[in-house]
């Protein structure tokens, strides 16, 4: 069984390009724009792995985050925060801190390693598991 991802961007063409090289490392993978429908993806498949843009359009990727540090069922899936503002860099560490993320990724990022880092991440969870 292939470890669920699900990959959060408001630009289409980076969430595409995410999810195929996921799919082609064996993930299964659900794409979403918004924290809603990534939120509604999470419920449904209970991924091993969330990896979101830290901005998305009319609300923020630390909004799902914390939704999903405050559910019971998803407080340990494993996280990946994606931010194209270097300038945001060290209040994103910060948040991550907060709210146990295991990375913050700052855009632009080689696809090969956030695919690394996605396989560590959900090696990780399978040995605490």
């Amino acid at each position: 069984m292939s470890p669920h991802v699900v990959v959060c961007d408001d630009e289409a063409h980076i969430t595409r390009v995410i999810a195929l090289k996921l799919d082609r490392a064996g993930f299964e993978v659900h794409t979403a724009s918004d924290a809603e429908t990534a939120w509604d993806l999470i419920e449904r498949t209970q991924p091993s792995l969330v990896i979101t843009e830290d901005k998305l359009s009319g609300t923020s990727g630390w909004d799902l985050i914390e939704r999903l540090r405050s559910t019971p069922e998803t407080f340990d899936t494993a996280c990946i925060v994606m931010t194209h503002d270097a300038d945001d860099l060290v209040q994103n560490q910060l948040r991550a801190d907060e709210f146990h993320v295991q990375a913050v990724v700052p855009k632009p990022f080689s696809m090969q390693s956030l695919v690394t880092l996605a396989k560590s991440l959900i090696s990780m969870k399978l040995v605490r598991v």
